[in-house]
């Protein structure tokens, strides 16, 4: 008697052990395992297939169309001669703000898609207040712009940027044309980094606002 409750004692411990065995999970299955590939990653609308899908569409596509292919335009030209444009621009960009040669404000905007090798979040945390044009060349290299207003403060801005300006008559695309910064070297000095620039029949040339204005005027 003793003997039989023994076994069916084991038999049983051995049942649960075994149950328990099958209920916790091995291993995963690959599928399961976070995949960086499938991962979303920021792209830009502004892109060689849609630049492609404009050049082929000169002449037919409407305002509306180029709208829709690209989203919300980021600034306008000015009406010239029957012609009007929109401009789409995107940058990375670090932007500093001098008074009586020192730095009163520094701002930034970094896009993972427009990576620099000198216009980094990391160069961005070297800068400082009080900081002079020497000191801040030093760290990101020559500047794409400086300005001057009419209270003496000056501006420099240190950008890579990919924009798109397209023109427009009677409704219809008439050209486009497609700027992106190529810079991944520092300039030689006072000279901006280079820049590709792809135009496809380019018209009367248009006095333009917004923030690519001083990409396309000639």
């Amino acid at each position: 008697m003793l003997r039989t409750a023994r076994c069916v004692l084991t038999w049983l411990t051995a049942a649960i052990a075994l149950s328990s065995l099958n209920a916790s999970p091995i291993a995963t299955h690959s599928d399961d395992k976070p995949n960086p590939q499938k991962a979303d990653k920021p792209q830009s609308k502004i892109n060689d297939e849609n630049v492609k899908k404009i050049k082929q569409g000169i002449g037919k596509l409407t305002e509306a169309d180029v709208v829709a292919l690209l989203g919300p335009s980021t600034g306008k030209g000015r009406p010239f001669d029957g012609f009007t444009s929109r401009i789409w621009e995107e940058k990375t960009h670090i932007t500093a703000t001098l008074k009586d040669g020192k730095a009163i404000d520094v701002k930034s905007e970094f896009l993972p898609h427009l990576k620099s090798k000198t216009i980094t979040e990391d160069n961005f945390k070297k800068l400082k207040k009080g900081m002079d044009e020497a000191e801040l060349k030093r760290i990101l290299g020559p500047p794409n712009r400086a300005r001057t207003d009419r209270e003496g403060s000056s501006t420099l801005s240190w950008e890579k940027i990919n924009a798109l300006l397209v023109q427009f008559k009677e409704g219809k695309v008439t050209g486009y044309e497609w700027e992106k910064t190529t810079e991944e070297k520092k300039p030689p000095e006072k000279q901006p980094p280079p820049s590709e620039k792809k135009r496809e029949r380019p018209n009367q040339p248009l006095k333009l606002t917004g923030p690519a204005s001083r990409l396309f005027e000639t």
